[in-house]
């Protein structure tokens, strides 16, 4: 099934409706982030500054499921609520297990200037598929970022395995996405 002409909308100028809402939730989850209290203690902001990352992506994949259910991604979608619910979860018992004080101001510093991850605009003629792979593989390169962070400069074994995986996980995500745009 062809799905080149799913919208979430028609949008007059400047892009479509469903660039504008993935773009406003990127936008949202990195003021969430922005605002999140850092306690210059790596493993903890990493743990809370993912969990944003990953309710952002959730909201993104429920929206693209709501304008395509049946879209290329609908399947990846999908997992990606169900596995970032998940890992959001696990961030939160493992953030409140952190025990460590080793304060690291720089290693905070580096994960909230990780942040930039809005893509360039000009998207306005790409479908609905086209659009959501494109903000996803942005979204994605964040969260690789928080995650080698983690890896150089986190103490928590845990954290390190779970960024690690995040890790993968994306960079196999972000494989897809890009096959696709080819």
């Amino acid at each position: 099934m062809d799905h080149s002409s799913h919208e979430m909308g028609s949008g007059s100028s400047g892009g479509s409706a469903s660039e504008s809402r993935f773009q406003d939730i990127m936008m949202s989850m990195e003021k969430k982030m922005m605002e999140t209290p850092m306690t210059d203690n790596v493993d903890k902001d990493f743990a809370s500054m993912m969990i944003e990352h990953h309710k952002g992506a959730i909201e993104m994949a429920n929206a693209y499921l709501s304008a395509a259910s049946n879209g290329k991604f609908s399947e990846m979608a999908n997992t990606i609520v169900s596995a970032q619910t998940q890992e959001i979860e696990q961030l939160k018992a493992v953030r409140e297990d952190v025990k460590t004080s080793i304060k690291d101001k720089a290693g905070s510093k580096e994960l909230m200037n990780s942040m930039d991850m809005m893509p360039a605009s000009g998207s306005e003629s790409m479908n609905i598929d086209q659009q959501f792979a494109t903000m996803m593989i942005a979204h994605h390169k964040g969260a690789i970022k928080m995650a080698d962070i983690e890896l150089k400069r986190g103490e928590n074994e845990k954290l390190k395995k779970m960024a690690q995986q995040m890790k993968d996980d994306q960079k196999k995500e972000i494989d897809q996405f890009e096959d696709f745009l080819k």
